[in-house]
C-alpha cells in the first residue's frame, strides 16, 4: 500500500471510537485480478504430489478460471524437467508456474 493510504488509515484510527466503521480503497494490479473483477488468491510455489494425484487432477485444481489445462500440465512439465508427465510419484515437490 502506498504511504498515502497507510497515513490515512492510521489518521482515521488514531480518532475512532468503538463502533467506528473505517474505510481503505487499495490499488490491485490487474494481474491478481480473476476473470469478473475478484482478487484471486495466491497460488502456491510448490506442491506436493498425493496419492491419486496425475499431473491433470493437479493442474484442474490449480489452474485460474478460464485457463487451458493441457497447457498448464505442459506448463506444470516444463518448469519441473519432466519429460513424462504421466510419471510423478507421491511425496514428490513439483514446482508450480506463475498463472
Amino acid at each position: 500500500m502506498s504511504s498515502v493510504g497507510t497515513a490515512l488509515i492510521a489518521a482515521s484510527a488514531s480518532s475512532a471510537t468503538v463502533g467506528t466503521i473505517i474505510s481503505a480503497t487499495m490499488s490491485v494490479p490487474a494481474s491478481r485480478l480473476a476473470p469478473g473483477g475478484c482478487t484471486r488468491p495466491p497460488r502456491p510455489l510448490s506442491y506436493v504430489v498425493q496419492s491419486g494425484d496425475s499431473l491433470i487432477l493437479i493442474a484442474e485444481r490449480l489452474i485460474v478460471a478460464g485457463g487451458d489445462v493441457d497447457d498448464f500440465v505442459d506448463a506444470i512439465a516444463a518448469l519441473n524437467g519432466m519429460t513424462d508427465a504421466g510419471l510423478i510419484e507421491i511425496g514428490e515437490v513439483l514446482q508450480i508456474p506463475a498463472q
